[in-house]
């Protein structure tokens, strides 16, 4: 499926395992550009073939067509525009066919076919993608689960597209706010009636007894914490 992620899926019970994985298996599109300016496109991709120990001049030049630049193959990184650097990255990302494909801001400087084209190949991927991306249509095409980075550095895992991510966290939140309240309002009531009849009759003191019994269950049972209005940050959502 397709995820945003903010963590390590890699397994640390067994470090050559672990290593074997990060090397052979993780194909990935960061935001800065990190072409060798002195090799054409077509020989950045084969490099990281060989890298990876699977030199394919076929195969990069039938990945190099797929993002569109069949005719820029010779060309060096400077003679390009930045739109289609991005697509010799994702070339590369796609080159070793990884089990875990990482995307961050994968449509930063492509045009609306190359993204357009870029949804479908992605909307059919079989294997792990997490990706980040500000792109909220690209991200309701491509992503099966979301997954939020809270203020408070938590991951919380959302099924669904984005639009479904947002609709299901809003609702959460509201329910939220609604239990919230009600155990704050339970509890200051149960609080008054201690304090008022604590030590009167003894009718009132043993249904004051029976509050605080109340009220201390529930505190060992563990309160909803009071809803923190989210502080947006361009860190804040990973998908996938």
């Amino acid at each position: 499926g397709s995820y945003s992620f903010s963590g390590s899926l890699v397994p640390s019970n067994d470090s050559e395992k672990m290593t074997k994985f990060r090397r052979e298996n993780i194909g990935y599109v960061f935001q800065f550009f990190n072409l060798l300016q002195d090799l054409t496109v077509l020989e950045n991709l084969l490099l990281i073939q060989e890298l990876s120990g699977s030199r394919d001049e076929e195969r990069a030049r039938e990945l190099l067509g797929l993002v569109g630049l069949t005719n820029e193959i010779h060309r060096f990184p400077a003679e390009i525009s930045g739109g289609q650097q991005q697509r010799v990255l994702i070339a590369i990302a796609f080159s070793a066919n990884p089990d875990l494909l990482i995307l961050d801001e994968p449509t930063n400087h492509l045009d609306m076919e190359a993204v357009i084209w870029l949804e479908n190949y992605l909307s059919k991927w079989n294997k792990i993608l997490l990706l980040v991306s500000h792109s909220q249509d690209f991200l309701n095409n491509v992503c099966s689960h979301m997954i939020h980075f809270t203020n408070k550095k938590s991951l919380n895992y959302y099924d669904g597209n984005y639009d479904q991510f947002v609709k299901t966290k809003s609702e959460k939140e509201e329910n939220q706010w609604k239990q919230y309240k009600w155990e704050q309002d339970s509890i200051k009531q149960m609080k008054e009636y201690i304090a008022r009849f604590g030590h009167g009759t003894a009718k009132n003191a043993k249904q004051a007894q029976s509050k605080e019994k109340v009220l201390q269950k529930m505190i060992r049972a563990g309160l909803t914490p009071k809803p923190e209005e989210e502080k947006m940050t361009n860190k804040n959502y990973l998908y996938e």
